[in-house]
């Protein structure tokens, strides 16, 4: 299967050193209330809600399921989307920055609940989906030392068993899509994976779910979709936290 031969997740003892220097420098506060102990109290993880809708990926008409409607199915590569929790809680966007730029990767623990709360409200899972992370650019992975997508599949996993497989890899370090607007989003992660290896054919009829923290325009999910149709995958989900 491919990417059997890559490494899952580790941090870089460069990334274990920082994160010692961090947490000595600065004690634990909770994102919510500054509360010292934790990095979320018990009070703040309530607040913590699972998104209670499900919408076409591409023109947000609500919808049972999350699967790209009838109207842009020509439009989309991508089978649906699975948001997880709202953007607009701005507890929920702490975490995931917190994770991805203060490299707090205890925090990835908190969405063990909200996936398992998700899926328990739309129950469209199962343990035969494959789930496939967003993969890092080398250069920003020897940085950050964890692929934060990867950390949310480990999520998922803990929940309901599922295979992880790394069947992408990013060919070139490009400018954060943060920075772009849609247009160059686009452009700017156009032809940017590949697939990381042979991929085995008694595994195309599997389900794969794409993994991410957050899906902003959906550019990246669609170009790695875009890669793994083409590769002979019939249907690909997404997965994220948050839709921006």
């Amino acid at each position: 299967m491919t990417g059997k031969s890559m490494k899952p997740i580790g941090r870089n003892s460069l990334s274990i050193w920082w994160q010692t220097v961090v947490d000595w420098l600065f004690p634990k506060q909770c994102l919510g209330c500054s509360l010292e102990g934790d990095w979320l109290c018990p009070a703040c993880r309530l607040r913590l809600k699972t998104k209670n809708i499900c919408q076409c990926p591409l023109c947000r008409r609500r919808n049972l399921t999350g699967a790209v409607c009838e109207n842009c199915r020509t439009k989309s590569t991508l089978a649906g989307l699975w948001v997880v929790a709202d953007y607009d809680n701005k507890l929920v966007q702490k975490i995931i920055q917190a994770i991805k730029y203060r490299f707090i990767i205890d925090l990835a623990g908190e969405f063990d609940s909200l996936i398992a709360d998700y899926f328990l409200r739309f129950p469209a899972w199962s343990e035969d989906f494959v789930l496939v992370p967003i993969p890092l650019a080398r250069k920003r992975f020897l940085a950050r030392g964890f692929n934060q997508a990867e950390l949310i599949c480990l999520s998922v996993q803990r929940n309901f068993k599922n295979q992880i497989e790394y069947l992408l890899k990013r060919d070139i370090f490009l400018s954060p899509q943060v920075e772009l607007d849609s247009r160059r989003r686009q452009e700017n992660i156009s032809g940017n994976f590949s697939l990381a290896g042979q991929v085995d054919n008694h595994m195309l009829d599997r389900r794969l779910v794409l993994v991410d923290d957050v899906y902003t325009t959906g550019a990246t999910m669609q170009e790695c979709a875009k890669v793994l149709h083409g590769a002979g995958f019939k249907e690909i989900w997404g997965l994220v936290i948050a839709r921006n």
